[in-house]
This record gives C-alpha cells, structure tokens and sequence, in this order.
C-alpha cells in the first residue's frame, strides 16, 4: 500500500485532529478512490462527504482524476461569502 498525505483545512481540521492525514491507498488511484478511502479511515468525516471540495496538486478538481506517487490532496469546505 502507498501512502498520499491530504491536507486538511477549514472546520474539517477539527474533525479529523489535525491539518494533515495519511491514507493507504493503493497507487495509482483516481481522486474518487483516494476520498472514499479517507472517508473509511475518518468516518467522523461522512456528515461532509457532500460538502467536501478538493484540490491535487494545488488546483481545485471538480471531476474524477488519476492520483499518483507525490500527488497530494487538499480538501476543504466551500467557501461563502456576502
């Protein structure tokens, strides 16, 4: 199994005990995989699995893509503003 470190902002750091986590995952996955396998891990995360947005590599994805060795995901909430 590999390893890809996700990065954790907004209230959703106090929901898993920190600004980053590791899952185990096996490589290449696609970013659809890698979030269900985090979702797994930290099931105290399931209430924002549908509020949950995500960025690889620094760039928001709004689609499925592949995940690889030294990728690293972010994901957040969305942001609201007025």
């Amino acid at each position: 199994m590999d390893c890809i470190d996700v990065k954790v902002f907004s209230v959703l750091r106090e929901v898993v005990g920190g600004d980053s986590v590791e899952v185990r995952i096996e490589l290449p996955a696609t970013k659809s995989l890698l979030l269900k396998a985090l979702f797994k891990q930290y099931p105290t995360l399931e209430p924002y699995r549908k509020y949950v947005t995500a960025a690889v590599n620094l760039e928001y994805v709004v689609g499925d893509i592949a995940i690889v060795q030294g990728d690293e995901l972010a994901i957040m909430m969305p942001a609201s503003g007025g």
